[in-house]
C-alpha cells in the first residue's frame, strides 16, 4: 500500500490528511498504521513500513518471520540503541510489526481516547520505538549468527567501500562490520537504493543464476538466524543513552 498526502496513479494508495515533508512523517506513518489496524488487521500476520528508496527481499523476510509468532508482540528491523530505553528500529531500513503489535498500537497507542503514544517526536522511527516500548512490544534481534546485518540502514556502497566510517558508527546496537561481512547471506532490506539500482539488484537476484550454488538452502533455513528478544542493559529503568 502506498501512503501519500495526495492521490497517486497506483492501486492500493492510501491518502492521509497530512502535509508532505519529513517533519510530518510521524503523524503520516501512525495514520497509515491506524488504517491498517481498522481495515486489515485480520488479513495479514506481519506489517512492514518502508520508504520509497528501499529494496526488500521478501523471500528472506518471510524466512525470518517463519521463526516467530504474529500473535506475540514483536517489532523488528535494524536496531539503533539511542533515544529510547530499549532502542528503536531504523525507519530507513524498514521495520516490521506483528499482528499483536499492530493491535496494541491501534487499540491503546493511537486509537483510544487516552492514547499512550505521542505524535510530537519529529523523528518517525524514534516515535515508533517509544510507542512500541510503552505498549510492551519486544524488539527482536535481526543480525544473523555471524553478527552480519539483515536490515541495512546505510547504502550498500557505503558499507562496502567507506569502511572506516562505517565501523566507527556507534548507533547500531549490534556493531556493524564493513566490507563483504557487512550483510547477511540472507539479507532482507537495503536502504538508499535509487530506481536504476533497484532494477539492477532485481536482475541479479531473480534473472541470473550461478549453477551449483544452492545445495545448502535447506540447512540455511534453520541455521543462519536465531531470533530472540533483544533488550538493552541499563543501570536503572529511567536511563536512556544519547550519542
Amino acid at each position: 500500500m502506498f501512503v501519500s498526502s495526495s492521490p497517486l496513479p497506483f492501486k492500493n494508495t492510501l491518502v492521509v490528511g497530512v502535509p508532505d515533508g519529513r517533519n510530518h512523517l510521524t503523524p503520516k506513518t501512525f495514520a497509515a498504521f491506524q488504517h491498517l489496524y481498522q481495515h486489515h488487521l485480520e488479513d495479514y500476520d506481519w506489517f512492514l513500513k518502508g520508504d520509497d528508496d528501499l529494496y526488500v527481499i521478501l523471500e528472506n523476510l518471510r524466512l525470518f518471520l517463519s521463526h516467530l509468532s504474529p500473535d506475540k508482540p514483536a517489532y523488528l528491523g535494524h536496531h539503533f540503541r539511542f533515544f529510547v530505553h530499549n532502542g528503536y528500529m531504523s525507519g530507513g531500513a524498514s521495520y516490521v510489526l506483528s499482528k499483536e503489535a499492530l493491535r496494541r498500537l491501534g487499540e491503546k497507542g493511537v486509537g483510544s481516547l487516552t492514547p499512550l503514544c505521542s505524535l510530537e517526536e519529529t523523528s518517525e522511527d524514534v516515535a515508533m520505538g517509544q510507542c512500541m516500548e510503552v505498549l510492551g512490544v519486544s524488539p527482536i534481534k535481526t543480525s544473523d549468527v555471524f553478527g552480519r546485518q539483515s536490515f541495512l540502514p546505510f547504502s550498500l556502497e557505503y558499507v562496502l567501500f567507506d569502511q572506516g566510517n562505517c565501523v566507527k558508527s556507534n548507533f547500531s546496537l549490534n556493531p556493524m562490520s564493513a566490507g563483504r561481512e557487512c550483510c547477511s547471506q540472507l539479507s532482507i532490506s537495503f536502504h538508499y537504493i535509487e530506481p536504476r539500482m533497484m532494477y539492477m539488484i532485481d536482475m541479479l537476484l531473480y534473472r541470473v543464476s550461478v549453477y551449483g550454488r544452492h545445495g545448502q538452502d535447506v540447512a540455511l533455513r534453520t541455521s543462519v538466524f536465531k531470533p530472540q528478544v533483544e533488550e538493552i542493559d541499563h543501570k536503572d529503568d529511567q536511563e536512556i543513552f544519547y550519542p
